[in-house]
């Protein structure tokens, strides 16, 4: 595993842990997309895949919109704000590329 992989998995970690204490707070939907991006982006790391291309990352961004609008009916406010402050936060490891990405 290259040193990349290791700082990788590390802020992931670091992320999931920071994380965590919202998992029962936001809607169901929020914490299974926020975990499932943080394990996609992990099993990328780990197995030293390619990140995934801009048309998935907008589509899964679209889908965190839509779905924190469907939820609340405004993606404005304390709740829908922080679910949405979730879902990006583990979105935007999906984007990590090199270790001056993650500072």
């Amino acid at each position: 595993m290259t040193r990349e992989s290791r700082d990788t998995l590390f802020l992931l970690g670091v992320l999931g842990w920071t994380l965590a204490p919202q998992l029962l707070r936001v809607p169901l939907w929020c914490s299974a997309f926020a975990l499932l991006a943080l394990g996609w982006r992990a099993w990328l790391a780990w197995r030293g895949r390619a990140l995934p291309s801009r048309p998935v990352l907008v589509a899964a961004l679209l889908l965190a919109v839509a779905a924190t609008f469907w939820q609340y009916r405004t993606i404005a406010g304390k709740e829908a704000g922080v679910t949405l402050l979730m879902v990006l936060a583990a979105l935007k490891t999906l984007e990590l590329r090199a270790r001056r990405d993650a500072v």
